[in-house]
Protein backbone atom coordinates (compact mmCIF):
# COMPACT_ATOMS: atom_id res chain seq x y z
CA UNK A 1 0.00 0.00 0.00
CA UNK A 2 1.17 2.99 -0.98
CA UNK A 3 2.51 5.65 1.84
CA UNK A 4 -0.77 8.43 2.11
CA UNK A 5 -2.28 10.46 4.23
CA UNK A 6 -5.72 10.02 5.89
CA UNK A 7 -7.49 12.35 4.42
CA UNK A 8 -11.12 12.72 4.81
CA UNK A 9 -13.74 13.86 2.03
CA UNK A 10 -14.31 16.47 4.04
CA UNK A 11 -13.65 18.97 7.26
CA UNK A 12 -14.37 17.00 10.51
CA UNK A 13 -16.70 19.07 13.06
CA UNK A 14 -14.95 18.81 16.49
CA UNK A 15 -16.49 21.72 18.58
CA UNK A 16 -17.95 19.25 20.35
CA UNK A 17 -15.44 16.41 20.62
CA UNK A 18 -13.40 14.72 23.78
CA UNK A 19 -10.06 13.38 22.76
CA UNK A 20 -10.30 11.87 26.20
CA UNK A 21 -13.36 10.17 25.83
CA UNK A 22 -12.36 8.76 21.91
CA UNK A 23 -9.48 7.96 23.71
CA UNK A 24 -10.53 5.81 26.25
CA UNK A 25 -12.52 4.66 24.23
CA UNK A 26 -9.94 3.18 22.00
CA UNK A 27 -7.97 1.75 24.40
CA UNK A 28 -11.33 -0.57 26.22
CA UNK A 29 -11.68 -1.77 22.58
CA UNK A 30 -7.74 -2.47 22.51
CA UNK A 31 -7.54 -4.21 25.77
CA UNK A 32 -10.70 -6.47 24.88
CA UNK A 33 -8.76 -7.18 21.60
CA UNK A 34 -5.92 -8.55 24.02
CA UNK A 35 -7.77 -11.11 25.97
CA UNK A 36 -8.57 -13.02 22.65
CA UNK A 37 -5.35 -13.15 20.75
CA UNK A 38 -7.16 -16.12 18.39
CA UNK A 39 -9.46 -13.61 17.06
CA UNK A 40 -6.79 -10.60 16.92
CA UNK A 41 -6.91 -10.99 13.55
CA UNK A 42 -10.53 -10.14 12.72
CA UNK A 43 -10.87 -7.29 15.25
CA UNK A 44 -7.46 -5.61 13.88
CA UNK A 45 -9.46 -3.65 11.11
CA UNK A 46 -11.86 -2.17 13.44
CA UNK A 47 -8.68 -0.84 15.55
CA UNK A 48 -6.56 0.24 12.58
CA UNK A 49 -7.33 2.01 9.74
CA UNK A 50 -7.57 0.54 6.72
CA UNK A 51 -7.90 3.21 3.98
CA UNK A 52 -3.92 3.70 4.68
CA UNK A 53 -1.51 1.33 5.78
CA UNK A 54 -1.38 1.60 9.63
CA UNK A 55 2.31 2.20 11.42
CA UNK A 56 3.32 0.90 14.80
CA UNK A 57 6.98 1.34 15.94
CA UNK A 58 8.57 0.40 19.11
CA UNK A 59 11.44 1.49 21.05
CA UNK A 60 12.64 -2.07 23.34
CA UNK A 61 9.39 -2.44 25.12
CA UNK A 62 7.37 -5.20 22.74
CA UNK A 63 10.86 -6.18 21.06
CA UNK A 64 14.02 -5.66 22.55
CA UNK A 65 14.86 -3.24 19.82
CA UNK A 66 14.17 -0.51 17.94
CA UNK A 67 11.78 -1.52 14.95
CA UNK A 68 8.90 0.10 12.62
CA UNK A 69 6.46 -1.91 11.10
CA UNK A 70 3.83 -0.70 8.28
CA UNK A 71 0.82 -3.16 7.19
CA UNK A 72 -1.89 -4.87 9.13
CA UNK A 73 -0.29 -8.14 8.64
CA UNK A 74 2.86 -7.06 10.19
CA UNK A 75 1.34 -5.17 13.33
CA UNK A 76 -0.32 -8.78 13.84
CA UNK A 77 2.26 -10.70 13.81
CA UNK A 78 4.44 -8.26 16.23
CA UNK A 79 1.27 -7.85 18.87
CA UNK A 80 0.66 -11.57 18.63
CA UNK A 81 4.59 -11.84 19.09
CA UNK A 82 4.27 -9.52 22.20
CA UNK A 83 1.44 -11.16 23.35
CA UNK A 84 2.73 -14.57 23.69
CA UNK A 85 6.01 -13.71 25.39
CA UNK A 86 4.20 -11.56 28.32
CA UNK A 87 5.80 -7.97 26.52
CA UNK A 88 2.29 -6.44 26.07
CA UNK A 89 -0.77 -5.67 28.72
CA UNK A 90 -3.38 -3.41 28.87
CA UNK A 91 -3.04 0.56 28.47
CA UNK A 92 -4.52 2.74 30.54
CA UNK A 93 -5.17 6.54 29.24
CA UNK A 94 -2.85 9.37 30.98
CA UNK A 95 -3.84 11.66 28.12
CA UNK A 96 -5.31 12.94 25.06
CA UNK A 97 -5.13 15.90 22.91
CA UNK A 98 -6.45 17.14 19.79
CA UNK A 99 -3.90 17.91 17.00
CA UNK A 100 -4.96 20.26 14.26
CA UNK A 101 -2.61 20.37 10.89
CA UNK A 102 -2.34 22.17 7.91
CA UNK A 103 -4.66 20.46 6.02
CA UNK A 104 -8.46 21.00 6.95
CA UNK A 105 -9.55 16.84 6.23
CA UNK A 106 -7.02 15.81 8.66
CA UNK A 107 -6.94 16.28 12.49
CA UNK A 108 -5.98 13.75 14.88
CA UNK A 109 -6.08 12.79 18.45
CA UNK A 110 -2.81 12.16 20.35
CA UNK A 111 -3.44 9.62 23.04
CA UNK A 112 -0.50 8.11 25.99
CA UNK A 113 -0.87 5.23 27.34
CA UNK A 114 1.02 3.32 30.14
CA UNK A 115 0.92 -0.36 30.44
CA UNK A 116 3.01 -2.95 33.04
CA UNK A 117 3.63 -6.34 32.20
CA UNK A 118 5.40 -8.72 35.21
CA UNK A 119 8.58 -7.84 34.20
CA UNK A 120 8.88 -3.99 32.41
CA UNK A 121 6.66 -0.30 32.80
CA UNK A 122 5.67 1.53 29.18
CA UNK A 123 4.55 3.95 27.20
CA UNK A 124 2.60 4.41 24.19
CA UNK A 125 1.45 6.88 22.22
CA UNK A 126 -1.28 6.62 19.91
CA UNK A 127 -2.50 9.13 16.66
CA UNK A 128 -6.19 7.92 16.42
CA UNK A 129 -8.00 9.45 12.62
CA UNK A 130 -11.48 9.48 11.95
CA UNK A 131 -13.13 7.58 8.81
CA UNK A 132 -15.98 9.27 7.19
CA UNK A 133 -18.10 7.60 9.31
CA UNK A 134 -16.70 9.05 12.25
CA UNK A 135 -14.87 6.22 13.65
CA UNK A 136 -12.13 6.69 15.58
CA UNK A 137 -9.20 4.35 15.05
CA UNK A 138 -5.42 4.34 15.33
CA UNK A 139 -2.57 5.68 12.02
CA UNK A 140 0.02 5.28 14.42
CA UNK A 141 1.32 3.87 17.47
CA UNK A 142 4.16 3.81 19.20
CA UNK A 143 5.47 1.63 22.18
CA UNK A 144 8.52 2.64 24.39
CA UNK A 145 9.82 0.50 27.20
CA UNK A 146 10.25 2.79 30.58
CA UNK A 147 11.80 0.21 33.12
CA UNK A 148 12.30 -2.86 33.89
CA UNK A 149 10.57 -3.28 36.96
CA UNK A 150 13.38 -4.48 39.72
CA UNK A 151 15.88 -2.30 37.96
CA UNK A 152 14.35 1.37 37.88
CA UNK A 153 16.85 4.19 36.12
CA UNK A 154 17.23 6.03 39.56
CA UNK A 155 18.75 9.62 39.28
CA UNK A 156 19.77 9.60 42.52
CA UNK A 157 22.76 7.52 41.36
CA UNK A 158 24.16 10.65 40.10
CA UNK A 159 24.62 12.32 43.50
CA UNK A 160 27.51 10.09 44.48
CA UNK A 161 30.98 8.58 42.62
CA UNK A 162 30.89 5.92 40.45
CA UNK A 163 31.82 2.61 42.82
CA UNK A 164 33.76 0.37 40.37
CA UNK A 165 33.11 -3.42 42.18
CA UNK A 166 36.05 -5.39 41.70
CA UNK A 167 38.46 -5.59 38.12
CA UNK A 168 35.61 -5.76 35.47
CA UNK A 169 33.87 -2.51 34.23
CA UNK A 170 30.22 -2.80 33.04
CA UNK A 171 30.48 0.01 30.57
CA UNK A 172 33.80 1.68 28.98
CA UNK A 173 32.31 4.82 26.35
CA UNK A 174 34.71 5.94 24.38
CA UNK A 175 34.26 9.81 24.17
CA UNK A 176 33.10 12.41 26.03
CA UNK A 177 31.10 14.64 24.24
CA UNK A 178 27.68 15.20 24.43
CA UNK A 179 26.31 11.97 23.23
CA UNK A 180 29.33 10.01 25.24
CA UNK A 181 28.54 11.77 28.50
CA UNK A 182 24.76 11.70 28.58
CA UNK A 183 24.73 8.03 27.81
CA UNK A 184 27.03 7.53 30.59
CA UNK A 185 24.78 9.61 32.72
CA UNK A 186 21.91 6.78 31.62
CA UNK A 187 23.93 3.75 32.13
CA UNK A 188 24.67 5.34 35.65
CA UNK A 189 21.03 5.66 36.72
CA UNK A 190 19.94 1.88 36.34
CA UNK A 191 23.06 0.82 38.90
CA UNK A 192 25.90 -0.21 36.12
CA UNK A 193 29.76 0.86 36.47
CA UNK A 194 30.95 3.05 34.05
CA UNK A 195 34.20 5.05 32.67
CA UNK A 196 34.69 7.81 30.32
CA UNK A 197 37.92 7.94 27.92
CA UNK A 198 38.08 11.25 26.43
CA UNK A 199 41.76 12.39 24.20
CA UNK A 200 41.54 15.17 24.47
CA UNK A 201 43.22 17.25 27.09
CA UNK A 202 39.99 18.83 29.20
CA UNK A 203 36.06 18.32 28.18
CA UNK A 204 34.62 20.24 26.38
CA UNK A 205 37.98 20.82 23.90
CA UNK A 206 36.23 19.41 20.92
CA UNK A 207 33.35 22.85 20.82
CA UNK A 208 36.46 25.15 21.87
CA UNK A 209 38.47 24.19 18.29
CA UNK A 210 35.76 25.07 16.69
CA UNK A 211 35.17 28.94 15.32
CA UNK A 212 34.37 31.45 17.18
CA UNK A 213 31.61 32.25 15.55
CA UNK A 214 29.58 29.09 15.81
CA UNK A 215 26.47 28.84 18.23
CA UNK A 216 23.62 26.55 18.07
CA UNK A 217 20.70 27.13 15.89
CA UNK A 218 18.25 26.11 17.91
CA UNK A 219 17.23 26.60 21.23
CA UNK A 220 19.05 25.44 24.64
CA UNK A 221 15.22 24.27 25.30
CA UNK A 222 16.07 21.51 22.45
CA UNK A 223 19.08 20.84 23.04
CA UNK A 224 18.78 20.57 26.64
CA UNK A 225 20.80 17.26 28.67
CA UNK A 226 19.22 14.80 30.10
CA UNK A 227 19.28 14.78 33.89
CA UNK A 228 20.78 18.31 34.34
CA UNK A 229 19.72 21.45 32.56
CA UNK A 230 21.46 24.45 31.33
CA UNK A 231 22.37 27.32 33.86
CA UNK A 232 19.58 29.96 33.93
CA UNK A 233 21.77 32.10 32.57
CA UNK A 234 22.35 30.63 29.19
CA UNK A 235 21.53 32.43 26.36
CA UNK A 236 18.75 30.64 24.04
CA UNK A 237 20.99 30.28 21.47
CA UNK A 238 23.95 28.56 23.22
CA UNK A 239 27.24 29.85 21.77
CA UNK A 240 29.96 27.29 21.56
CA UNK A 241 31.74 28.53 24.97
CA UNK A 242 29.01 27.64 26.76
CA UNK A 243 28.05 24.04 25.58
CA UNK A 244 32.13 23.04 26.15
CA UNK A 245 32.01 25.05 29.61
CA UNK A 246 28.48 23.18 30.22
CA UNK A 247 29.87 19.58 29.21
CA UNK A 248 32.56 20.24 31.33
CA UNK A 249 30.16 20.90 34.38
CA UNK A 250 27.90 17.74 33.58
CA UNK A 251 30.43 15.23 33.75
CA UNK A 252 31.44 16.92 37.34
CA UNK A 253 27.64 17.35 38.31
CA UNK A 254 26.26 14.42 37.81
CA UNK A 255 29.69 12.36 39.01
CA UNK A 256 30.96 10.61 35.93
CA UNK A 257 34.10 9.03 35.55
CA UNK A 258 35.77 10.56 33.00
CA UNK A 259 39.83 10.02 32.11
CA UNK A 260 41.02 12.60 29.96
CA UNK A 261 43.86 12.61 27.44
CA UNK A 262 43.76 9.16 27.30
CA UNK A 263 43.43 6.55 24.11
CA UNK A 264 42.15 2.93 23.28
CA UNK A 265 45.22 1.16 21.25
CA UNK A 266 43.80 -1.80 21.05
CA UNK A 267 40.65 -3.73 22.76
CA UNK A 268 40.63 -7.66 22.71
CA UNK A 269 37.06 -9.83 22.97
CA UNK A 270 37.27 -12.89 24.21
CA UNK A 271 35.11 -15.99 25.19
CA UNK A 272 33.93 -15.30 28.24
CA UNK A 273 31.96 -11.80 26.95
CA UNK A 274 34.54 -9.03 27.73
CA UNK A 275 37.07 -7.03 26.70
CA UNK A 276 40.50 -6.61 27.78
CA UNK A 277 41.31 -2.46 26.77
CA UNK A 278 44.73 -1.23 25.94
CA UNK A 279 44.92 2.13 26.97
CA UNK A 280 47.58 4.80 26.81
CA UNK A 281 47.54 8.14 28.88
CA UNK A 282 48.27 10.00 31.98
CA UNK A 283 45.58 7.89 34.04
CA UNK A 284 46.41 4.11 33.09
CA UNK A 285 48.89 2.33 35.54
CA UNK A 286 48.16 -1.27 34.43
CA UNK A 287 48.01 -0.30 30.50
CA UNK A 288 44.88 -2.29 30.07
CA UNK A 289 40.95 -2.47 31.36
CA UNK A 290 38.54 -5.35 31.88
CA UNK A 291 35.35 -4.00 30.59
CA UNK A 292 32.24 -5.72 29.36
CA UNK A 293 30.48 -3.61 26.96
CA UNK A 294 32.24 -0.95 24.86
CA UNK A 295 30.39 2.31 23.74
CA UNK A 296 31.99 3.90 20.78
CA UNK A 297 30.45 7.46 21.09
CA UNK A 298 33.30 9.12 18.82
CA UNK A 299 31.52 11.36 16.64
CA UNK A 300 29.20 10.26 13.78
CA UNK A 301 31.56 11.90 11.51
CA UNK A 302 34.53 11.34 14.17
CA UNK A 303 35.89 15.12 12.98
CA UNK A 304 37.70 12.91 10.13
CA UNK A 305 37.50 15.93 7.10
CA UNK A 306 36.41 15.34 3.73
CA UNK A 307 38.41 17.85 1.52
CA UNK A 308 37.62 17.62 -2.39
CA UNK A 309 40.95 16.56 -4.67
CA UNK A 310 41.62 19.23 -6.20
CA UNK A 311 44.71 19.59 -8.84
CA UNK A 312 47.00 22.87 -8.10
CA UNK A 313 46.84 23.37 -4.84
CA UNK A 314 50.31 22.99 -4.22
CA UNK A 315 50.69 26.52 -6.99
CA UNK A 316 48.18 28.31 -4.84
CA UNK A 317 49.91 31.30 -3.38
CA UNK A 318 46.77 31.71 -0.80
CA UNK A 319 46.05 29.67 2.14
CA UNK A 320 43.32 26.50 2.03
CA UNK A 321 42.10 25.01 4.71
CA UNK A 322 38.88 22.65 5.76
CA UNK A 323 36.32 24.79 8.27
CA UNK A 324 37.86 22.24 11.29
CA UNK A 325 40.92 24.59 10.96
CA UNK A 326 39.03 27.60 10.47
CA UNK A 327 38.98 30.35 13.56
CA UNK A 328 37.88 33.50 12.53
CA UNK A 329 37.81 36.25 9.99
CA UNK A 330 40.27 38.85 11.73
CA UNK A 331 42.71 39.71 9.05
CA UNK A 332 41.08 39.06 5.94
CA UNK A 333 39.11 42.72 6.01
CA UNK A 334 39.07 43.54 1.73
CA UNK A 335 40.50 40.22 0.79
CA UNK A 336 38.66 37.64 -1.42
CA UNK A 337 37.57 34.47 0.36
CA UNK A 338 35.56 31.60 -0.99
CA UNK A 339 33.79 29.16 1.10
CA UNK A 340 32.99 25.89 -0.35
CA UNK A 341 29.93 24.09 0.67
CA UNK A 342 26.61 25.49 2.07
CA UNK A 343 25.67 23.41 5.12
CA UNK A 344 25.40 25.40 8.71
CA UNK A 345 29.26 25.29 9.00
CA UNK A 346 29.45 26.88 5.37
CA UNK A 347 27.22 29.42 6.36
CA UNK A 348 28.27 30.19 9.42
CA UNK A 349 32.25 30.65 8.16
CA UNK A 350 30.91 33.00 5.08
CA UNK A 351 28.71 34.92 7.71
CA UNK A 352 31.60 35.68 9.92
CA UNK A 353 34.03 36.66 6.86
CA UNK A 354 31.79 39.06 5.48
CA UNK A 355 31.39 40.66 9.22
CA UNK A 356 34.81 41.22 9.33
CA UNK A 357 34.67 43.03 5.65
CA UNK A 358 35.91 39.61 3.31
CA UNK A 359 34.44 39.76 -0.33
CA UNK A 360 32.84 36.43 0.45
CA UNK A 361 31.94 33.66 -2.25
CA UNK A 362 30.09 30.90 -1.18
CA UNK A 363 30.59 27.43 -4.07
CA UNK A 364 27.35 25.35 -3.99
CA UNK A 365 27.99 21.81 -4.75
CA UNK A 366 24.47 20.21 -4.98
CA UNK A 367 21.12 21.89 -3.84
CA UNK A 368 20.76 23.06 -0.38
CA UNK A 369 17.79 22.07 2.51
CA UNK A 370 17.38 25.72 3.54
CA UNK A 371 15.01 25.98 6.42
CA UNK A 372 14.50 28.83 8.81
CA UNK A 373 14.35 29.71 12.09
CA UNK A 374 11.04 31.59 12.35
CA UNK A 375 9.10 29.05 11.44
CA UNK A 376 11.48 26.27 13.43
CA UNK A 377 12.11 28.07 16.66
CA UNK A 378 7.86 28.28 17.57
CA UNK A 379 7.21 25.07 16.26
CA UNK A 380 10.03 23.13 18.11
CA UNK A 381 8.49 25.17 20.97
CA UNK A 382 5.19 23.81 21.04
CA UNK A 383 7.26 20.87 22.61
CA UNK A 384 10.50 22.04 23.95
CA UNK A 385 9.97 25.01 26.23
CA UNK A 386 10.17 26.05 30.22
CA UNK A 387 7.22 23.79 30.75
CA UNK A 388 6.68 20.42 29.00
CA UNK A 389 8.92 17.92 30.28
CA UNK A 390 11.93 17.07 28.16
CA UNK A 391 11.16 13.63 28.52
CA UNK A 392 7.76 13.60 27.58
CA UNK A 393 8.66 16.01 24.36
CA UNK A 394 11.01 13.92 23.42
CA UNK A 395 8.47 11.09 23.60
CA UNK A 396 5.93 12.86 21.33
CA UNK A 397 8.64 13.76 18.80
CA UNK A 398 10.24 10.22 18.57
CA UNK A 399 6.40 8.47 18.90
CA UNK A 400 6.23 9.81 14.74
CA UNK A 401 8.24 7.45 12.48
CA UNK A 402 9.96 9.41 9.76
CA UNK A 403 8.05 8.45 6.97
CA UNK A 404 4.54 10.01 8.41
CA UNK A 405 6.70 12.93 9.62
CA UNK A 406 7.74 13.01 6.11
CA UNK A 407 4.04 12.74 4.67
CA UNK A 408 2.86 15.39 7.50
CA UNK A 409 5.18 17.80 6.74
CA UNK A 410 4.35 17.48 2.56
CA UNK A 411 0.93 19.29 3.51
CA UNK A 412 1.15 23.10 2.46
CA UNK A 413 0.62 25.57 5.11
CA UNK A 414 -2.69 27.42 5.23
CA UNK A 415 -0.49 30.81 5.14
CA UNK A 416 2.80 31.12 4.12
CA UNK A 417 4.82 33.33 5.90
CA UNK A 418 5.68 36.23 3.67
CA UNK A 419 9.03 36.57 4.69
CA UNK A 420 9.91 33.17 4.37
CA UNK A 421 8.84 33.27 0.84
CA UNK A 422 10.22 36.57 0.33
CA UNK A 423 14.15 35.32 1.59
CA UNK A 424 13.24 31.68 -0.86
CA UNK A 425 12.68 33.84 -3.06
CA UNK A 426 15.37 35.83 -3.03
CA UNK A 427 17.75 33.03 -2.68
CA UNK A 428 16.36 31.18 -6.18
CA UNK A 429 17.18 34.91 -7.99
CA UNK A 430 20.66 34.79 -6.38
CA UNK A 431 21.68 31.98 -8.19
CA UNK A 432 20.86 29.34 -4.95
CA UNK A 433 19.61 26.08 -5.29
CA UNK A 434 16.77 24.62 -3.08
CA UNK A 435 16.27 21.24 -1.55
CA UNK A 436 12.75 20.85 0.23
CA UNK A 437 13.53 20.32 3.73
CA UNK A 438 13.82 17.02 5.40
CA UNK A 439 14.48 16.68 8.64
CA UNK A 440 15.19 12.77 8.27
CA UNK A 441 17.65 13.48 5.46
CA UNK A 442 19.65 16.13 7.19
CA UNK A 443 19.48 14.59 10.65
CA UNK A 444 19.58 10.77 9.81
CA UNK A 445 20.72 10.41 6.50
CA UNK A 446 23.64 12.99 5.44
CA UNK A 447 23.83 14.22 9.38
CA UNK A 448 24.88 17.74 7.82
CA UNK A 449 23.98 19.66 3.93
CA UNK A 450 21.37 21.85 4.89
CA UNK A 451 21.10 25.13 6.41
CA UNK A 452 18.82 26.36 9.23
CA UNK A 453 18.83 30.02 8.49
CA UNK A 454 19.97 32.41 11.40
CA UNK A 455 20.94 35.62 9.21
CA UNK A 456 23.38 34.53 6.60
CA UNK A 457 20.24 33.66 3.86
CA UNK A 458 19.86 37.26 4.38
CA UNK A 459 23.08 38.34 3.28
CA UNK A 460 23.26 36.36 0.30
CA UNK A 461 19.62 37.66 -0.77
CA UNK A 462 21.08 41.18 -0.02
CA UNK A 463 23.63 40.62 -2.46
CA UNK A 464 26.42 40.55 0.26
CA UNK A 465 27.37 37.26 0.18
CA UNK A 466 28.20 36.04 -3.65
CA UNK A 467 27.27 32.55 -4.93
CA UNK A 468 28.83 30.51 -7.91
CA UNK A 469 26.38 26.92 -7.43
CA UNK A 470 26.58 23.55 -9.29
CA UNK A 471 29.68 24.51 -11.45
CA UNK A 472 32.39 22.34 -10.25
CA UNK A 473 36.22 23.61 -9.63
CA UNK A 474 38.79 22.00 -12.18
CA UNK A 475 41.52 23.16 -10.34
CA UNK A 476 43.90 25.75 -8.72
CA UNK A 477 45.77 28.21 -10.00
CA UNK A 478 48.73 30.10 -8.53
CA UNK A 479 45.81 33.23 -7.57
CA UNK A 480 42.74 31.76 -6.89
CA UNK A 481 39.94 29.22 -8.89
CA UNK A 482 39.34 27.46 -12.28
CA UNK A 483 35.67 26.50 -12.57
CA UNK A 484 34.51 23.94 -15.52
CA UNK A 485 32.36 26.83 -17.11
CA UNK A 486 35.90 28.44 -17.83
CA UNK A 487 35.60 30.98 -15.22
CA UNK A 488 38.57 32.10 -13.10
CA UNK A 489 38.01 33.14 -9.63
CA UNK A 490 40.65 35.35 -7.63
CA UNK A 491 40.96 34.17 -4.16
CA UNK A 492 43.03 34.69 -1.09
CA UNK A 493 41.54 32.26 1.08
CA UNK A 494 39.64 28.96 0.38
CA UNK A 495 37.87 27.13 3.19
CA UNK A 496 36.01 23.50 2.48
CA UNK A 497 33.38 23.37 4.19
CA UNK A 498 33.24 19.90 2.83
CA UNK A 499 32.04 17.84 5.85
CA UNK A 500 33.18 14.69 7.27
CA UNK A 501 33.19 11.45 6.67
CA UNK A 502 30.00 9.25 7.73
CA UNK A 503 31.81 6.20 8.05
CA UNK A 504 34.49 6.67 10.62
CA UNK A 505 32.86 5.57 13.11
CA UNK A 506 33.22 1.60 12.18
CA UNK A 507 36.29 2.47 10.68
CA UNK A 508 37.24 3.65 14.35
CA UNK A 509 35.86 0.12 15.56
CA UNK A 510 37.92 -1.84 13.04
CA UNK A 511 41.17 -0.25 14.01
CA UNK A 512 40.40 -1.01 17.62
CA UNK A 513 39.02 -4.61 17.42
CA UNK A 514 40.48 -5.46 14.15
CA UNK A 515 39.46 -6.35 11.09
CA UNK A 516 38.15 -10.44 11.68
CA UNK A 517 36.86 -9.28 15.19
CA UNK A 518 34.91 -6.58 13.25
CA UNK A 519 33.95 -8.04 10.00
CA UNK A 520 29.84 -8.37 10.95
CA UNK A 521 29.98 -4.87 11.90
CA UNK A 522 27.03 -3.53 10.57
CA UNK A 523 27.03 0.25 8.93
CA UNK A 524 25.77 2.95 10.97
CA UNK A 525 23.78 6.19 10.14
CA UNK A 526 21.37 6.53 7.63
CA UNK A 527 18.36 4.78 7.92
CA UNK A 528 17.11 1.31 7.19
CA UNK A 529 14.25 -0.16 5.03
CA UNK A 530 11.62 0.48 8.03
CA UNK A 531 12.94 4.22 8.36
CA UNK A 532 15.33 3.47 12.12
CA UNK A 533 18.83 4.42 12.02
CA UNK A 534 20.98 2.34 11.32
CA UNK A 535 23.55 0.03 13.71
CA UNK A 536 23.34 3.42 16.35
CA UNK A 537 21.91 2.62 19.42
CA UNK A 538 21.21 -1.26 18.65
CA UNK A 539 22.88 -4.16 18.00
CA UNK A 540 25.96 -3.22 16.04
CA UNK A 541 27.00 -6.51 14.96
CA UNK A 542 29.25 -7.33 17.61
CA UNK A 543 28.29 -8.62 20.85
CA UNK A 544 28.77 -6.21 23.48
CA UNK A 545 30.10 -3.14 21.33
CA UNK A 546 27.57 -0.29 20.67
CA UNK A 547 28.00 2.72 18.54
CA UNK A 548 26.26 6.01 19.73
CA UNK A 549 25.83 9.38 18.51
CA UNK A 550 23.50 12.37 16.84
CA UNK A 551 21.97 15.87 17.78
CA UNK A 552 21.64 16.76 21.49
CA UNK A 553 17.98 15.30 21.44
CA UNK A 554 18.36 12.15 19.51
CA UNK A 555 21.56 11.83 21.92
CA UNK A 556 18.60 12.47 25.28
CA UNK A 557 16.30 10.52 23.98
CA UNK A 558 18.72 7.40 23.34
CA UNK A 559 21.02 7.32 25.91
CA UNK A 560 18.13 5.42 27.96
CA UNK A 561 17.27 2.29 25.60
CA UNK A 562 20.63 2.33 24.96
CA UNK A 563 21.52 1.77 29.07
CA UNK A 564 18.46 -1.00 29.41
CA UNK A 565 19.26 -3.23 26.05
CA UNK A 566 22.89 -3.22 28.15
CA UNK A 567 21.43 -4.23 31.11
CA UNK A 568 19.29 -6.43 29.76
CA UNK A 569 22.29 -7.82 28.40
CA UNK A 570 24.02 -8.39 31.60
CA UNK A 571 20.56 -10.08 33.05
CA UNK A 572 20.36 -12.51 29.56
CA UNK A 573 17.06 -11.07 28.78
CA UNK A 574 18.18 -9.00 25.89
CA UNK A 575 16.06 -11.53 22.95
CA UNK A 576 15.39 -9.24 20.10
CA UNK A 577 12.06 -9.84 17.75
CA UNK A 578 12.79 -11.35 14.58
CA UNK A 579 9.15 -10.96 12.63
CA UNK A 580 9.23 -8.59 9.39
CA UNK A 581 13.01 -8.84 8.81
Amino acid sequence: MALKLPLLSRPIDTSNLSPTTVADAWAIQFNTALQSPSTLSKVLPLLFVTQVAPWWSDHLALTWDIRTLNSQAAILDLLQYAMSEGRLAAFSLKSATLIPTASDTLVYIQARYSFETDETIGTAIANLVSDDRGTWKAWTVATKLEDLKQYNADRSRLLVQDHIPGELVDVLVLGAGQSGLQVAAAIRTLGLSCIVIEQRKRIGDQWRQHYDFLKLHLSKWYAQFAYHPWPPETPFFPTRDNVADFLEDYAKSLNLRVMTSTVIQKADYNHLGYWTVALSGPHDSSGALRVKHLVLATGINGLRPLVPSIPGKEAFCGLAIHSSHYKNGEGWADKQAVVVGCGNSGHDIAHDLCNYGASVTMIQRNPTMVTHQVLTIPILGRLYNNTLPVETADDILESTPVNVARLLASIPPKVLNQDVVAVNEGLLKAGFRLKPPDRSTFIFERFGGHYLNSGTSNLIVDGKISIKSGIPITKFTPDGLQFEDGTHLPVDLVVFATGFDLRSMRDTALQLIGAEEGQNLKEVWGLDDEGNVRGAYRDSGHPNLWYFGGDFQGARYFSKPLALQILAAKLGILNRYQGGK
